[in-house]
């Protein structure tokens, strides 16, 4: 795939049937492929589908069309097979096994709200969201948010002393922690913001809220959280904390995901360096807000590090 940039959204596609029905994908300026080959920005686990499919892209006129790419099973939009089609908002598009529906801008940030928080494809170890669904939720939030302008907020939590919980418990100790700390996190976020297994050793986080403040609040919440939990292995207490990088970025055309994580990256290698169990975060210049005050109840004995700044 070319450099991740995201557009403003003129459409999207639901998959409303199938084994990746839940996932919703916003469509900017750029065409979008649909198929199973990795590279295509919707990417289907439907084995009857090509590896590329079809593609929308707007045409001269700035509507969306879809363009079949020589399919082996074909391409269908409202019943009718079909080569190429300029989509009409509420289209059904059936392609092998699955069923997806062309949405409208307004629809679109509609089914987001919904349709995503319907998990379908889940980290078997801690039940959270896969990478690959995460990664498609944030590249549509930030497509939603380059014309507003809006705030993208991600955190990265990692559990401290990651070694030390090996060393003493074992590989399978730290399975149990990460199921434990998992499910811990999901109890912590809001409704539309969305959890995801990150890496073998981290979470990510989505936090929806224009407030980058709202955001700070939410991962320092997660962190106090953390230390909160009681998780046993083999009948021994293990003692929690977590390190929290965040970063809260205004939405512009030429954000992407890769830069959006790498600066999370950042954020959580400072939170560890100034000793863990604190958020480290980073906040572009043009979204700054005053400090917020943490509660005592809320942050317990955490230590915020602020590094909106750099």
């Amino acid at each position: 795939m070319d450099d991740d940039v995201s557009l403003v959204p003129l459409g999207g596609l639901a998959v409303e049937e199938g084994t990746d029905a839940g996932v919703v994908l916003a469509i900017g300026e750029r065409p979008v492929t649909v198929g199973r080959e990795t590279g295509c920005e919707l990417r289907l686990t439907d084995t009857s589908s090509s590896r590329r499919h079809f593609r929308v892209l707007p045409d001269s006129s700035g509507r969306l069309q879809l363009e079949d790419l020589g399919s082996a099973n074909g391409t269908y939009v409202n019943g009718q097979r079909v080569k190429k089609v300029v989509l009409q908002p509420g289209d059904v598009i059936g392609i092998g096994q699955t069923t997806l529906r062309f949405l409208s801008e307004a629809e679109l940030v509609d089914a987001l709200r919904q349709r995503t928080m319907r998990v379908t494809e889940r980290d078997p170890l801690t039940q959270t969201c896969s990478r690959r669904l995460f990664d498609m939720r944030l590249r549509t939030e930030i497509t939603l948010n380059a014309r507003s302008g809006g705030t993208v907020s991600v955190a990265l939590v990692e559990v401290d002393a990651i070694a030390s919980i090996v060393q003493q418990h074992g590989e399978r100790g730290l399975e149990r922690v990460l199921q434990a700390v998992g499910l811990g996190l999901v109890g912590f976020l809001r409704e539309n913001d969305l959890l995801a297994r990150f890496d073998d050793t981290a979470f990510a986080v989505l936090i929806v809220d224009p407030s980058p403040n709202t955001a700070y609040l939410v991962a320092e919440r997660m962190c106090a959280g953390v230390e909160g939990l009681r998780v046993d292995v083999a009948g021994q207490p293990v003692p929690l904390t977590a390190s929290v990088g965040l970063v809260s970025e205004k939405g512009r055309r030429d954000l992407t995901i890769e830069a959006l994580l790498e600066r999370a990256s950042t954020e959580l290698d400072r939170a560890r360096d100034a000793g863990g169990n604190c958020v480290s975060r980073w906040v572009h210049p043009a979204i700054r807000e005053p400090v917020p005050a943490v509660s005592s109840d809320l942050r317990g004995t955490v230590v915020g590090v602020d590094r909106r700044n750099k």
